[in-house]
Parts: C-alpha cells; structure tokens; sequence
C-alpha cells in the first residue's frame, strides 16, 4: 500500500456504483504529515468523482504525493464537471455519456 487507494465498482453501464476508499498514515517507514493526508484523501475522492492521473506534476491527481498539491484547481473542477455531465442532463433520468474522455489542462 502507498499513500492511498481508492476501488471502484462499476454497474453493467460503465458508471461508478460504489467506491471504497483507504488512506495510510504511513507508507515505507515514512510518516505522512497531515496536510500529505489531507492531500491523498482530496486525491483519492478525486478518483470516486470519475477522476484519473494527471500526466504533470503540480496537480492534485497527480500520482506522487510529493510531486502534488494539496490544492484543488479549475481543472480538477471541469474534469469533474465533464466526467458527470450526464447526470446534469434531463434531471438525470436519461443517460448521456461525457463527451469528452479527459481535460487538457494548462501546466
């Protein structure tokens, strides 16, 4: 186990279902401080609202802890903005896909 994980269970159409979620205190004979706990648990709700890696580092979804921030920035906002338009649609009741596959964010 790393700083944390996060599992999610998915329905027959692809959308998340249940997730659960689990943090370390410590990973590899290193204490996390509170704010790195405070970080890893944004991260990890960051995956239950359909959210994946960013691919630079700065970024709350980045993989490391020590390469992220504890900030959440417009373009966490929009990814899950985007990642959950369809349940903004006809009040819900009708499933639309996200257009988009992921966000393009500005390093």
């Amino acid at each position: 186990m790393v700083a944390g994980k996060t599992v999610n269970y998915f329905d027959n159409y692809g959308f998340i279902r249940k997730s659960i979620i689990t943090i370390s205190e410590e990973a590899y004979n290193y204490e996390f401080s509170p704010a790195q706990i405070e970080q890893v648990t944004k991260h990890e709700i960051g995956h239950t609202l359909g959210l994946g890696h960013a691919n630079f580092n700065g970024n709350l979804m980045t993989e490391r802890v020590d390469t992220g921030s504890g900030m959440i920035s417009s373009c966490e906002i929009e990814a899950v903005e985007t990642a959950n338009s369809w349940k903004l649609k006809e009040n819900g009741q009708i499933i639309h896909y996200p257009k988009e596959e992921y966000v393009n964010c500005e390093e």
